[in-house]
């Protein structure tokens, strides 16, 4: 007994702008429905209905085609071309409804055109291989491609490459060399920030680290040693030292005393003793009196005055206390610097964020402030900075409209440390800002 054969499968194709669109098999006996509606089992675009509406119905396990009076085609039945029209003309097709039911056969194939979707149908066996499709049909690959979209992409590729290969052979600019206030605040603090001298080591001389490595015995032989190879100074002959005293007599108070003759001659007499005694060199000198070493000297007041002369003992001083000296130590001095409210010119800068920005750079301007403080003790005022934020962020045209501090130093070492700020806010158009520092003494 043969098997009996299998009921073959709905196979429709929809067509496009002359390409196949979309393709599909129905093995199963179901309900195929077109329409607009996303619900249809083949969504078409369509101006005559709306939603979704039955094209192929499977009843008594056949399938038909439901058609109107307003749709175009041609189907073949029973081995014969016809149109719809001549379809219901023959009455092949029965009425239902608004519309009409075709039954289909084994042979049945056909083209209906729904708007501008063309769609192909034909009864084929399940275990049929797909179908190739005519090439007119069919298209090529280029074909599926849309041609404006190609030739944007090419156009694109192209000028992509052109740019590409020019800034490869292109010399690449100089390097600009950054002036101080386009510097960053990192590099800029370590700029201004003076580093501590270092102190130099004194380097260990060889003949103390054998003194120190050297037993007590060595020690004293290094030392003769030492001294044996060091030159002795060669004595001077009788000749060069009268030499030597004589100019040495003729010089300075001693030698000016001697030549201006008097008393004072008589007593010197001429060389380097005394030639007489003080007694009998002074006995012809007026306002002058010799006394002995036994006799008492009067202590009371002379000329016409009350005073009364005290000797070094009756001042009762006492010797000084030890005097210690130590190593030269920097005093350290404190400044505080307070800000106030700023004013902005703007509504593109947080003021949050403006003071947030200035409060973490402080202690750089405090440090301006405390360097002179320590050379003006009593230094102490207000500076009020003008200065624009760009829309990079950078600042510009730093000015000091107020200085009640005195001191120039101050107010240019702050204008240099704001015109290195980049704030990380970027406003539209430039902002003018007025800043108030307030400098006082920590004490």
């Amino acid at each position: 007994m043969s098997p009996s054969p299998q009921p073959k499968a709905l196979r429709v194709g929809v067509i496009q702008g002359g390409r196949i669109i979309e393709e599909r098999y129905f093995r199963r006996r179901e309900r195929v429905t077109v329409g607009p509606d996303a619900r249809s089992t083949l969504v078409l675009p369509s101006a005559q209905h709306t939603g979704s509406w039955g094209l192929f119905e499977p009843i008594a396990g056949r399938w038909h085609l439901a058609f109107t009076e307003a749709m175009e085609g041609r189907v073949q039945v029973g081995g014969q071309g016809l149109t719809l029209a001549q379809v219901r003309e023959r009455g092949l097709a029965r009425v239902q409804g608004d519309g009409f039911l075709l039954p289909l056969d084994e042979t049945s194939r056909g083209r209906l055109v729904l708007g501008g979707v063309m769609l192909l149908f034909q009864l084929v066996a399940t275990e049929q291989t797909r179908v190739e499709l005519p090439p007119e049909i069919r298209g090529t690959l280029l074909s599926r491609f849309d041609r404006l979209f190609l030739a944007v992409l090419a156009t694109s590729v192209a000028l992509h490459l052109t740019c590409g290969a020019g800034l490869l052979l292109a010399e690449p600019p100089p390097e600009r060399e950054l002036a101080l206030e386009e510097l960053p605040d990192r590099f800029a603090t370590l700029l201004l920030t003076p580093r501590p001298a270092e102190t130099p080591k004194a380097p260990a001389t060889e003949a103390a680290a054998q003194e120190k490595d050297a037993p007590d015995g060595k020690k004293d032989e290094a030392a003769e040693q030492e001294e044996t190879a060091a030159p002795a100074a060669d004595p001077a002959s009788p000749e060069q030292q009268a030499a030597a005293r004589q100019r040495v007599a003729n010089l300075g108070l001693l030698g000016a005393l001697k030549a201006s003759g008097g008393s004072v001659a008589d007593v010197l007499g001429g060389g380097d003793t005394l030639a007489t005694d003080f007694a009998s060199a002074l006995r012809g000198v007026s306002g002058v009196k010799p006394v002995a070493a036994t006799e008492a000297v009067d202590r009371g007041p002379r000329g016409g005055g009350t005073g009364r002369v005290a000797g070094i003992g009756d001042l009762a001083t006492q010797a000084p206390a030890r005097v210690e000296l130590t190593e030269k130590q920097d005093v350290e001095v404190r400044g505080r610097v307070s800000e106030a409210v700023p004013e902005v010119g703007g509504d593109d800068v947080d003021r949050a964020a403006l003071s947030r920005y200035v409060k973490a750079r402080l202690r750089a301007i405090q440090a301006c402030y405390e360097r002179e403080l320590k050379r003006n003790p009593k230094l102490q005022g207000k500076l009020l900075v003008r200065f624009t934020i760009g829309p990079s962020g950078r600042t510009t045209e730093v000015d000091l409209e107020e200085d009640t501090l005195g001191s120039p130093t101050v107010g240019q070492c702050v204008q240099a440390l704001i015109r290195t700020w980049t704030f990380p806010f970027q406003p539209t158009s430039e902002v003018p800002v007025t800043y108030p520092f307030v400098f006082a003494p920590a004490s």
